[in-house]
């Protein structure tokens, strides 16, 4: 009986020491490829961290000169006195760059001052203004005021001045302007600077008067230094015509475009208010040139 039982349990201890050795084996198996796969990967690990570590190493600073050499140290005092003559030298620098901007910018503008004062002085020289030569204020005197036509005496030219004023009675001596003796273009209103003026402008009014209305509405302009070849002013190749009153009381000022220099200036009116005849009264702008006076001229030609 008892060999029976020992015969049964041979195989079994048997079979089973086999499959604990077989359990042992494979554990030590696994944990012997774990091992190894773990090595391998920290193997293939710390080779990447190389291989990006390496060209990292390899970059130059940018703030580091190529020639340079990293190994010798630069002592503190040297160090610290190259950092204040570059600071110095860079703010030496700045100054003088600010200064070079400073005086281009006082040069550029200094030469926009002067081209501007230029600019102005050309426009003064063209549209210069002379002051009144004195009609109203008889500086000039009858003798230097001349009339193609009048229409009485108390109309002639000796009453052809600004702000003139009439009498109560207009067919007395001292009507208020000059009025032609007749109606048509050929009729000149004639001023004798006797001397050579810069003339630069015309004023004008129509009649004073309290029962007739009689203004020019345009008029040409005409120089002369004989008082026989006179020059009409022009706008281009064109006659120049300016533009008169539209009632009798407002003066009109038209300045020329350019100043002329003569002895003698005439005003021909080439239209005048429907109403009325032709009249006016006048200042003339002019400035006189240094020279000689002349002679009171006998009267002058009609002819233009």
């Amino acid at each position: 009986m008892t060999r029976q039982r020992l015969s049964l349990l041979t195989p079994l201890a048997l079979l089973g020491l086999l499959m604990g050795l077989a359990d042992i084996s494979h554990g030590y198996a696994g944990e012997d490829e774990d091992y190894y796969m773990q090595e391998l990967l920290t193997r293939d690990q710390y080779n990447m961290v190389q291989m990006l570590e390496k060209p990292v190493a390899s970059i130059p600073d940018r703030h580091e000169h190529p020639s340079q050499n990293p190994a010798k140290k630069v002592p503190k005092g040297k160090a610290e006195s190259n950092r204040q003559t570059d600071k110095t030298t860079a703010d030496t620098k700045s100054v003088k760059t600010a200064n070079k901007k400073a005086e281009k910018n006082k040069k550029s503008s200094l030469k926009t001052a002067n081209s501007i004062s230029e600019e102005e002085r050309r426009y003064n020289s063209i549209k210069e203004e002379c002051p009144p030569m004195g009609l109203e204020t008889l500086k000039i005197d009858d003798f230097q005021l001349h009339a193609s036509t009048t229409k009485r005496y108390g109309l002639g030219a000796h009453r052809g001045r600004l702000n003139i004023q009439a009498g109560l009675y207009e067919d007395d001596l001292y009507d208020g302007a000059w009025c032609a003796g007749r109606d048509d273009p050929l009729q000149w209103f004639e001023v004798d600077a006797r001397r050579l003026t810069k003339f630069t402008g015309v004023i004008t009014q129509g009649r004073s008067s309290l029962w007739s209305s009689d203004w020019v509405t345009s008029y040409k302009v005409m120089v002369s230094n004989d008082s026989h070849t006179w020059i009409t002013l022009k706008n281009g190749s064109e006659d120049l015509i300016f533009r008169g009153n539209r009632e009798k009381e407002i003066p009109v000022r038209n300045i020329f475009p350019v100043p002329v220099v003569a002895r003698y200036i005439r005003v021909n009116p080439r239209s005048w208010f429907n109403s009325g005849n032709i009249c006016m009264r006048v200042e003339i702008l002019g400035c006189p040139m240094p020279g000689t006076w002349y002679h009171i001229s006998p009267p002058s030609s009609t002819a233009f």
